[in-house]
């Protein structure tokens, strides 16, 4: 399949331009992908992500530094069209690798994590969070049985209902 004529559109974030200059250069030949700055703790639609505009969102490892991740998942849930999906990564236990390096530049917490003293959020808010937002389902993966599950990462699929 000749990737450079598929029938999409591809938005590649970040909250800077500095990962997405690295991006643009890599993925030049697909004209598809497009490239935005968006800041997750700032109104989807005033940065150019109208409501009900994606089919599908994908975060990885993005959403543990948001300042309020209930405010993140509704907007995530208002950006997607009826039946669309989120796919996001994140970890779910407090991780040493992520601490060492990324800690001390996160955003300070005023969703549950700053009620649990955590860095991270556990399985159990996570799933809060999704039913506070209102979603149709959300798969969690791996199993707590997987040999994986002790990591502590997880990938959350998320559905928006069709109406």
């Amino acid at each position: 399949t000749n990737l450079a004529h598929i029938d999409l559109e591809y938005t590649f974030t970040d909250v800077s331009t500095f990962f997405l200059g690295a991006a643009e250069k890599r993925f030049e030949k697909y004209p598809w992908v497009k490239f935005k700055v968006v800041d997750i703790d700032k109104s989807f639609p005033v940065q150019g992500l109208p409501k009900e505009s994606m089919d599908v969102m994908i975060a990885a490892g993005v959403l543990n530094n948001a300042h309020n991740t209930d405010n993140v998942i509704t907007a995530f849930k208002n950006t997607l069209k009826p039946g669309g999906y989120m796919l996001i990564t994140e970890p779910t236990t407090e991780s040493l690798e992520i601490l060492i390096s990324q800690a001390f530049m996160m955003t300070p917490p005023v969703d549950d994590r700053k009620n649990s003293l955590s860095t991270f959020m556990s399985l159990k808010q996570w799933m809060k969070v999704f039913e506070n937002a209102g979603v149709e389902k959300v798969v969690s993966l791996p199993s707590d049985e997987h040999k994986l599950a002790p990591l502590g990462q997880r990938l959350f699929i998320v559905k928006k209902s069709r109406c």
